[in-house]
């Protein structure tokens, strides 16, 4: 939290235009790149965003987690990222950071991380398409992270919208989480309901063998989640 509070207190004072958003998310699993953080049950989730008119952007975000671990095992996960967003020849770009925490988890498991990515955009009619690549020097004690993804978002008749993705995700040391490189995908049809967002999702991976998803799990196939998202408007 304190290099939130560093991040906003240079921002604040400087630019007339600015918006802050808090969010609260229900997820019936939370499932990160394909695979659940939660042994595929229910999650809570929130967070502070703050944006101003130079596209600077920054937050924190928090979720229950569980990893069945055998002991110390974290309850929650707590990120923070920031960055910069622009346009150029209609072209969208972004470039920025997630630091990912687990603050009561043992340090033995290594699980914090930090991430670099850089995306481009573009918006045609009633269609947007996203990419971005990761990248992470040290990720949880499994080395080089890269993680490439691609996404569609699709505004639908009568306000429903349907977003497609899929991403890749490698990493140095494949044994430290004892899980192969894998491709992931999603298909999400959602629609705001008097200001809340209802989304039902379907992931999978091409990991189909559950003892190559960290020695006997069903955290990496297919699942439905039902998730309900709000949004809070501070200014």
């Amino acid at each position: 939290m304190k290099y939130f509070i560093i991040v906003m207190t240079f921002l604040l004072p400087q630019y007339s235009y600015a918006e802050m958003i808090s969010n609260i998310h229900l997820t019936s699993d939370y499932i990160y790149r394909g695979i659940s953080n939660s042994a595929r049950n229910p999650a809570v989730q929130g967070g502070l965003d703050y944006y101003n008119d130079f596209g600077i952007y920054t937050g924190v975000w928090a979720s229950t987690v569980d990893y069945e671990l055998v002991s110390d095992e974290p309850s929650y996960e707590f990120d923070v990222y920031g960055g910069m967003t622009g346009e150029l020849a209609s072209i969208g770009w972004d470039v920025g950071f997630l630091y990912f925490t687990y603050p009561n988890a043992s340090s033995s498991y290594q699980l914090d991380a930090h991430e670099f990515h850089i995306g481009l955009s573009r918006d045609v009619n009633d269609v947007s398409i996203t990419t971005a690549y990761h990248y992470s020097p040290e990720y949880s004690g499994a080395g080089n992270s890269h993680y490439i993804e691609a996404n569609i978002d699709i505004l639908l008749p009568d306000e429903f919208n349907l977003s497609l993705h899929a991403g890749h995700q490698s990493f140095e040391n494949n044994y430290w989480y004892d899980l192969p490189d894998y491709t992931d995908w999603k298909i999400v049809i959602g629609r705001e309901i008097s200001g809340i967002l209802v989304e039902l999702s379907w992931t999978d991976t091409n990991i189909k063998d559950n003892n190559a998803c960290f020695s006997g799990t069903d955290w990496c196939g297919s699942q439905f989640t039902l998730d309900v998202h709000r949004d809070f408007n501070f200014f």
